[in-house]
């Protein structure tokens, strides 16, 4: 991918001769402007953390983590209705698992009621909760939830 189009000056000397015209010195200097303003952008790297790119890596981590644990300061608490979906095939455990949803991980999520579509009965004792990091989901063995959702009642707190 070329980035810039030479203009491939000729010398006299050469018995060829370029033509000097202000669209080729735009051209030019238009280059010049857009690669010093890219340098500069770059350079920008230099306020963020310690002035490393590791540095700057860090100090936006640690940014997302303080807007995370903001997050969870806005978070709704008490009863909750949420859908999950289950997969229709297992991992490579035996389990069904479904679709992730958003807690942060200063919040326990605590389920009382699961019911599923086409199913009858409360199956809370038939499900586990599980975290990654800020996002929960939920694992079953049973092969009669597969492809189902499940309406799950549960508590934030």
């Amino acid at each position: 991918m070329n980035y810039y189009d030479k203009i491939n000056w000729k010398n006299r000397s050469e018995g060829k001769t370029t033509k000097i015209s202000a669209e080729r010195l735009n051209h030019m200097d238009n280059q010049i402007f857009n690669n010093a303003n890219a340098i500069g952008n770059v350079e920008k790297i230099a306020d963020i953390g310690d002035g490393t790119l590791c540095g700057a890596a860090e100090t936006l981590k640690e940014t997302a983590e303080k807007l995370t644990q903001s997050l969870g300061n806005i978070m709704p608490s008490g009863d909750m209705n949420i859908l999950f979906n289950f997969s229709n095939k297992t991992t490579g455990g035996g389990l069904y698992v479904t679709n992730s949803v958003y807690i942060p991980k200063n919040l326990t999520f605590t389920l009382s009621k699961v019911a599923f579509i086409g199913l009858s009965g409360n199956f809370v004792n038939q499900v586990t909760v599980s975290r990654n990091g800020n996002y929960i989901n939920l694992v079953a063995t049973n092969s009669a939830f597969a492809g189902l959702t499940a309406s799950c009642v549960g508590t934030i707190s």
